[in-house]
């Protein structure tokens, strides 16, 4: 398997069409209950790329991290996604997450990211990392509590309990990828949405 290029393969995308059913029925009971509580969310990511996903990863990560997990995924024979990882090039700002390609859920339908806004008066933001200090910080703490709440209630994994406060998916928080979907429905995928090819 060789990987494909990046204008081959699926985008990254917010859609809920692009969810697994059981993913996109779990997104969608949550936003009704959020609906109901009257809170408003800003779609964050539904589908992510490897290619974003690796942007991601390499944001905040130094040369011999990377090339470490380039290592790492080459010798559990996902060469494809470690090519991936060193053709997207540095990337710059703070580390966004600990999932190089491959091992987020994102990319196999199986997670969805989401901010709440904060309606002050005139104004809404969004929630984004709350500060003490911040005038409408305990408003946004409450906001992002009921959002993990409402959506553990909806029968999901909320990434708050491990600091990816937007984060929800339908698997247990220890389950890994690549692991739990086993090798033929990962090549099935990656074939399916343009990773890579025979």
């Amino acid at each position: 398997m060789t990987p494909g290029t990046e204008s081959q393969a699926a985008r990254s995308s917010r859609s809920l069409a692009t969810l697994s059913p059981g993913m996109q029925d779990a997104v969608q009971a949550l936003q009704a209950r959020l609906q109901v509580d009257g809170v408003r969310v800003l779609p964050l990511d539904a589908y992510r790329s490897p290619w974003d996903q690796a942007r991601a990863y390499r944001q905040g990560h130094t040369w011999p991290q990377i090339r470490a997990m380039e290592d790492r995924l080459t010798h559990l024979d996902w060469a494809g996604f470690a090519v991936i990882l060193r053709a997207v090039g540095p990337q710059y700002g703070l580390r966004v997450t600990e999932a190089p390609p491959g091992q987020s859920w994102h990319q196999w339908g199986d997670a969805w990211d989401a901010c709440p806004w904060v309606d002050s008066g005139s104004l809404s933001r969004l929630a984004w990392e709350p500060r003490p200090g911040d005038p409408d910080y305990n408003e946004a703490v409450r906001l992002w509590q009921r959002y993990g709440r409402l959506a553990e209630q909806c029968g999901l994994v909320w990434g708050g309990h491990w600091g990816d406060a937007p984060h929800v998916q339908c698997r247990d928080m220890g389950a890994v990828p690549l692991v739990t979907v086993g090798r033929p429905l990962a090549a099935a995928r990656a074939e399916e949405l343009g990773w890579w090819h025979a």
